[in-house]
């Protein structure tokens, strides 16, 4: 029987890590940070266009 030692796999690129690891290099962990300040840009975006949006709906109704 074959026995498979405990663990996890890379959140960036899949590779199998100790488990209480979620990214396997330096490499990984840079990605890794720069994909989350990529998707707070997004996010604060979008919630400044939707702020805006809901601004010139209202603009025309006073």
């Amino acid at each position: 029987m074959v026995r498979i030692v405990p663990h996890r796999h890379c959140t960036m690129c899949g590779k199998a890590v100790e488990p209480d690891e979620t990214l396997c290099s330096e490499e990984c962990t840079k990605s890794f940070n720069a994909s989350q300040k990529r998707q707070k840009i997004l996010f604060y975006g979008f919630i400044v266009l939707m702020i805006i949006l809901i601004i010139l709906s209202f603009g025309g109704k006073a």
